[in-house]
């Protein structure tokens, strides 16, 4: 993989990411902890953010399914971080891993451009995600289910 060169596409999602935390998590996290569990509402605002899949590692496979929309540059994007949720943790908001996905992988594919108000010169696709490979291939960024 070519080495990462950081645009003001990463720091959007940065920025966007860290909004949600502030926002949705942080405030809860404590009694999350203390009743051992995440509300449905969050996890659901984090699929309409685009922040949600599913990974199953078996071994050294990995296999990630689902779709992420409204996603900035979608269609001339060559590598994606997705945020899979994976096997269900003790505290299930653990469960969550980061995955590196680059164009041309197996299973990547990439919806139609959408059409969107304001911003028309930056492109929003949905991107639909159905890749299995070893974990040299999947690139895991963090350590399995570390969360947020």
């Amino acid at each position: 993989m070519a080495l990462l060169q950081y645009t003001t596409d990463h720091e959007t999602f940065r920025d966007r990411l860290h909004w949600f935390c502030m926002q949705e998590v942080i405030p809860f996290v404590d009694q999350w902890e203390k009743d051992h569990l995440v509300l449905k509402s969050v996890w659901q605002k984090m699929g309409r953010e685009g922040f949600l899949c599913t990974a199953v590692e078996e071994g050294d496979e990995v296999v990630i399914n689902g779709s992420k929309t409204f996603i900035s540059n979608g269609i001339n994007c060559g590598l994606v971080i997705i945020a899979a949720k994976g096997a269900a943790a003790a505290v299930p908001h653990k469960s969550l891993s980061l995955y590196l996905v680059e164009d041309g992988m197996p299973g990547f594919k990439r919806g139609v451009q959408l059409e969107k108000m304001g911003m028309h010169s930056q492109d929003t696709a949905e991107l639909f995600l159905s890749i299995a490979g070893t974990n040299e291939i999947m690139k895991r960024i963090i350590s399995q289910s570390m969360g947020f």
